[in-house]
């Protein structure tokens, strides 16, 4: 993976975030949901069964960071 610069710690510290996000409840990750591509966060899952293998993105705008760090997710308290 190319972390274009990126310090190890902080590469560590966005996957442990991320993965947290992931494992919060369905409610917590669907005030993400939309199909809008516009919208500065939008979370979406391939699974619209609920049995499925799925695949579930969250992706946001970030640069500049302080533009839009207001619209991450709240939790978990270690996204932001």
């Amino acid at each position: 993976m190319v972390n274009h610069g990126v310090s190890k710690n902080v590469m560590a510290g966005a996957f442990e975030a991320a993965s947290e996000f992931f494992q919060l409840s369905p409610e917590h990750k669907e005030l993400f949901a939309s199909t809008d591509i516009r919208r500065p966060v939008r979370y979406d899952t391939s699974s619209r069964d609920g049995i499925s293998k799925a695949r579930s993105f969250l992706k946001h705008y970030a640069n500049p960071l302080e533009d839009w760090v207001e619209y991450w997710p709240l939790h978990p308290p270690s996204y932001r």
